[in-house]
């Protein structure tokens, strides 16, 4: 894996939402907290920390906002803490990518999957929607089980 740990993106992201005392924001509160309030990076690379976040799972969108997807609340923010340039890589492949790519499923199709009003992960969403579609899905079962095992640090 290059780039940061899921670890480190999670204790970045919990200290901008713990430090705002929010449970979710909107995009572009979140770029103004990371680059202007807190001033760790650029409104450029901040947006490359959100994007990240949201690559992984560790950020959900919903209704225009976005929150942490894990209990963020639990993570323990060092005094002082000033995340490094790292987590502004990408730190592994897209599970949603892997899934789309491998349920041959279109944009819109992910689409679809992604806005079913079920309070699961996007990664079980699409699971999911390829079963219910008559997709080829059961190969991948074990694959998102270890990516939510990890992401949720277990």
């Amino acid at each position: 894996m290059k780039g940061p740990s899921i670890e480190e993106m999670k204790t970045a992201i919990a200290a901008v939402f713990l430090g705002e005392g929010l449970d979710s924001m909107s995009e572009e509160q979140m770029l103004s907290t990371i680059s202007m309030k807190r001033r760790w990076f650029s409104p450029e690379k901040a947006k490359l920390l959100i994007e990240n976040g949201k690559k992984t799972g560790l950020l959900r969108s919903e209704r225009g906002f976005i929150s942490p997807s894990f209990p963020y609340k639990e993570v323990e923010i060092p005094f002082g803490y000033y995340p490094s340039e790292s987590v502004l890589e990408y730190p592994g492949e897209d599970m949603l990518e892997i899934l789309k790519r491998e349920c041959g499923m279109s944009e819109e199709e992910v689409e679809s999957a992604l806005s079913l009003d079920y309070n699961i992960e996007n990664e079980v969403k699409l699971i999911l929607w390829a079963a219910r579609a008559g997709k080829e899905y059961v190969h991948l079962i074990d694959d998102v089980e270890e990516f939510l095992l990890e992401k949720y640090g277990k």
